[in-house]
């Protein structure tokens, strides 16, 4: 669960960072594998799938 903590502030690091498709994309796959356990709370996926939504926005303003 720690890693979840430290994915929060990642993210908003992210809005910043002009490496932050790349990073999405890692976000992405993260999300999309195993290593997202099961046991890992569904609400807290959603959110990082809606933050990752709002960097790709961000993003494609500039």
């Amino acid at each position: 669960m720690s890693y979840l903590l430290a994915a929060t502030g990642y993210l908003e690091h992210l809005r910043d960072s002009a490496a932050a498709a790349s990073q999405l994309e890692a976000l992405d796959q993260l999300l999309a594998s195993d290593r997202w356990q099961p046991s890992d709370n569904d609400m807290s996926r959603q959110w990082y799938v809606a933050e990752a939504q709002k960097v790709r926005a961000k993003m494609s303003k500039k």
